[in-house]
């Protein structure tokens, strides 16, 4: 198997997976709640956190995907090609619906498996997140 076809395949394979995320997310987030302002501070600050790790993710893969092309040189001490690093996302808050609750873990999933490509490179044919 062409090893960078693979790899190719694994990066466009997990863009569409970050948009299907970011999609799952804003469809999660259409109840915010009211009232009590630490509720819906907490609410806010884990939508935002999701956001944040699924906006790291698609940049990273993005500049991926251009030196994969060719359109970047492929410079390890180039910032573009770095993913950001991240702390471990907060627990989700109270208020979260069941539907926010699996939008959060699944950007927090995301970001750990582009996190281990990242760090350890493309998966063998056939492996999976």
């Amino acid at each position: 198997m062409d090893v960078p076809a693979t790899t190719a395949s694994v990066t466009v394979a997990l863009l569409r997976e970050a948009a299907t995320t970011g999609a799952r997310l804003r469809a999660a987030t259409a109840g915010a709640p009211a009232g009590d302002p630490v509720t819906v501070l907490a609410w806010h600050g884990a939508v935002l956190d999701a956001t944040a790790r699924l906006a790291a993710t698609v940049a990273w893969l993005l500049a991926r995907r251009a030196v994969e092309t060719g359109e970047l040189p492929a410079d390890p001490a180039d910032d573009r090609q770095r993913l950001l690093p991240l702390r471990d996302p907060p627990p989700p808050p109270a208020a979260a619906s069941p539907a926010l609750r699996a939008a959060l873990a699944e950007a927090a999933a995301l970001y750990a498996r582009v996190r281990r490509l990242a760090t350890h490179g493309a998966p063998p044919a056939g492996a999976s997140g």
